[in-house]
């Protein structure tokens, strides 16, 4: 249930942040990549 409310709440942080045309995607991105590379890395453990 949790896991839905991060994609849905970046729209109303976007309202918030300067420049979110380029932030957003960014964020997103970067919060998408650190998930997948900590599950990989605790898969490998």
């Amino acid at each position: 249930m949790f896991s839905f409310s991060g994609w849905n709440a970046a729209a109303y942080v976007a309202e918030e942040i300067k420049d979110p045309g380029r932030n957003v995607p960014i964020a997103l991105g970067v919060g998408t990549a650190a998930v997948v590379a900590i599950s990989v890395a605790l898969n490998v453990l």
